[in-house]
């Protein structure tokens, strides 16, 4: 699984800390939205100026090999920005783009209006979201078919989260003649969809099946050899295990098969800001380790900041950028000024003793752990990765056989994984076994898992027994989506 970041603009940083050549050393995926050029009224030369910052952004940092990504936009409708009147507008900017300037992009996902914030009257109307939308992809699809190095590029998006999104987007898929046009597939509507329901399977796992044998019904399965599925907006880290899970198991079902798994989210960055103090972290050590700290200034180690020595750099360099070293180490020294002070005010609040707060608000500088956050997640994604492979747990889900077995294999993953049949003393003795056992140490985060283990052996029996039967995948997708918005239903 690749992490695919999102930049607030084709103008993401400041002269006086840009951190892009950091954020780069992590992933060179950098997801930039369209919606920038939705201005109102829609004028073709604010795309026009969108694609001029989309050519400097390039140019600016060809070194570091920046690979883009665009997103369509749409989430302007989505917010009630613009109303169901606009969609015609709004389609035209949109293609606009993807007439003019197709080669300044590596991929671009499909423009899609599933549901309006501020517009009561559109949602309610299951019809004029289908044809909004299908009149949209039409249009897209008239554009692919004339400029063919779209169809590497472009990315459909399905929902299918929200009651009817489901057949909708399935007829839309047909009426609109992608399936052995399209090339690349995402799954949206996750945004959010996890805010009250996380210990729930992730959502998206019916889905990707759907896509998966979507691909292997098209001809681009035996032209291409990769499958190529992104999955929108997905942050909580038993959403990405699950991911991890489903890619090593299509990668099981065929293995000759190159399969490519992206996922986007623009959290790392403000929780980073936001929770920089007391957020703890993983980084890597020696050959495919990683290693826990307790927070982020954990790692500053040389007690001279002007001159440190080089072995407190090595884990340094492993984050950032040369030109960032320095800006990093003074706020690493900054933020344990600032905890200490968290505490002292917390500390005489609870013996009552009124404090005065002297501390300046934040100039920037903690924008400076966006980078450590973005390698430090990108750690946990390894750590999941190692122990979906240290368990064997592909295979054993391959082995199971009825619900019993898969149970059983379920639960021994957790209890593996969390290491809490183990002694401390055991754990605390070997870095790679500390951090695996920190990381899986809450029993939601666990149990959330192992529900998403049982929900994907329901679909891994459709796939090798019935994968013929592709009502049955549509039933069961179905049933799911009816189940996640019921209420009454206790997961």
């Amino acid at each position: 699984m690749e992490f695919v970041n999102v930049l607030k603009s084709a103008k993401p940083y400041t002269e006086a800390l840009d951190l892009m050549p950091s954020i780069c050393k992590h992933t060179n995926k950098l997801l930039i939205s369209l919606a920038a050029a939705f201005k109102k009224p829609l004028n073709p030369k604010d795309i026009d100026k969108f694609h001029g910052d989309i050519v400097k952004l390039k140019h600016k940092y060809a070194r570091l090999h920046p690979e883009l990504w665009i997103d369509s936009g749409g989430y302007s409708f989505i917010t009630g920005r613009y109303k169901s009147k606009d969609v015609p507008e709004l389609t035209e900017g949109y293609v606009y783009y993807l007439q003019n300037y197709s080669n300044e992009f590596d991929y671009i996902f499909s423009l899609d209006f599933p549901f309006n914030k501020l517009d009561k009257s559109y949602n309610a109307d299951l019809s004029e979201i289908k044809k909004a939308n299908l009149s949209t992809t039409k249009e897209t699809v008239v554009i692919i078919e004339k400029d063919i190095k779209l169809i590497d590029k472009y990315y459909f998006i399905s929902q299918f989260l929200k009651p009817g999104f489901y057949k909708i987007w399935r007829e839309i898929y047909s009426d609109a003649g992608l399936g052995n046009l399209i090339k690349n597939r995402a799954i949206g509507g996750l945004v959010g969809s996890r805010v009250s329901k996380r210990n729930i399977p992730s959502p998206f796992i019916g889905m990707a099946y759907r896509c998966f044998v979507d691909f292997l019904n098209s001809t681009n399965y035996n032209e291409t050899g990769q499958f190529r599925l992104h999955f929108l907006g997905v942050y909580l880290l038993q959403d990405r295990f699950t991911i991890l899970l489903l890619e090593k198991l299509f990668k099981h079902y065929i293995s000759d098969l190159h399969v490519v798994f992206t996922c986007d989210n623009s959290g790392y960055g403000i929780q980073a800001m936001k929770r920089y103090p007391t957020l703890p972290a993983y980084i890597p050590w020696g050959q495919g380790n990683y290693r826990y700290l307790t927070n982020f200034d954990e790692i500053n180690i040389s007690p001279d900041i002007q001159d440190p020595n080089e072995t407190s750099l090595d884990d340094l360099r492993k984050i950032y950028d040369e030109s960032n070293i320095s800006a990093a180490r003074l706020a690493l020294d900054n933020s344990l000024d600032k905890r200490l002070r968290d505490l002292q005010k917390d500390i005489k609040k609870y013996i009552g003793e009124k404090s005065i707060d002297g501390s300046k608000k934040s100039s920037g500088e903690w924008a400076i752990f966006e980078a450590f956050n973005l390698l430090s997640n990108k750690s946990m994604d390894g750590i999941m990765a190692k122990s979906i492979d240290r368990s064997l747990l592909v295979e054993n889900i391959s082995k199971a056989k009825n619900e019993i077995e898969i149970k059983e294999v379920a639960n021994d993953f957790i209890f593996n994984i969390s290491h809490s049949l183990e002694n401390e003393t055991g754990i605390a003795s070997d870095l790679d076994t500390l951090a695996e056992a920190t990381l899986f140490s809450d029993i939601y985060l666990l149990w959330s898992i192992r529900r998403s283990i049982l929900e994907v052996f329901k679909y891994h029996l459709w796939f090798v027994a019935h994968r013929d039967d592709e009502k049955q995948l549509d039933r069961m997708l179905t049933k799911f989506v009816e189940d996640y918005n019921d209420p009454k239903v206790k997961w």
